[in-house]
């Protein structure tokens, strides 16, 4: 008689995707999983950047641009981009607006949309990745902070830029599956979050 856990059996009956990592396809409920510390998408192939050798190897010759402020639109339309594919914009806008309404949120959010249009009128290899909101501390204010606000912003995230050239980062789904629930998230979801951004802006190593 032969005994298999449930993770194990789980693991091998899960077909993992071939595809390489591209801007533009879906993001899915759930979006990947964790096994042995590693999380595994549903829709694409991860490399597992796991040296700093080979991150480097990706980011040689490169430029990674990373918001988070109010004032992304703006800094997406004065911009300089030359070289395409060798840039890449994160944006991660969602914590910063958790005590504010969600119609000034979504507003920002359309500011965004179409500066990210404009950006890709102008150089349409620049890689652009959309970084949802993770989950934060049970001890966050309820009524401005909870991860209610969150979870209608990640869906207001989704609807906004649904259907455009750019990668989703489920940093909600990566952050629950690792059972961490924290503003400032540990190591594990962080790197995992990090394989993700560069498994698509180095698809080819």
């Amino acid at each position: 008689m032969q005994v298999y856990s449930q993770r194990a059996v789980m693991t091998t009956q899960l077909q993992r995707p071939t595809e390489n990592c591209v801007p533009g396809t879906k993001s899915p409920f759930p979006s990947g999983y964790f096994y042995g510390d590693k999380w595994f998408s549903t829709v694409c192939k991860l490399t597992p950047f796991l040296s700093r050798g080979v991150i480097d190897q990706c980011l040689k010759g490169k430029r990674v641009y990373i918001w988070g402020s109010v004032y992304i639109a703006r800094d997406l339309d004065s911009l300089e981009v030359g070289g395409g594919k060798r840039n890449a914009v994160i944006i991660g806008i969602g914590q910063h607006f958790r005590a504010f309404p969600l119609e000034y949120f979504i507003h920002r959010l359309l500011n965004i949309r179409r500066a990210i249009l404009r950006l890709q009128a102008r150089s349409p290899e620049t890689m652009v990745f959309i970084k949802l909101e993770n989950t934060r501390e049970f001890t966050s204010p309820i009524l401005r902070l909870s991860d209610t606000y969150g979870h209608l912003q990640n869906l207001a995230q989704r609807k906004v830029f649904k259907g455009m050239r750019v990668v989703i980062v489920d940093a909600w789904d990566i952050s629950v599956a690792a059972n961490t629930f924290s503003t400032h998230p540990k190591e594990l979801v962080v790197s995992n979050q990090v394989s993700l951004v560069l498994s698509h802006f180095c698809f080819d190593l």
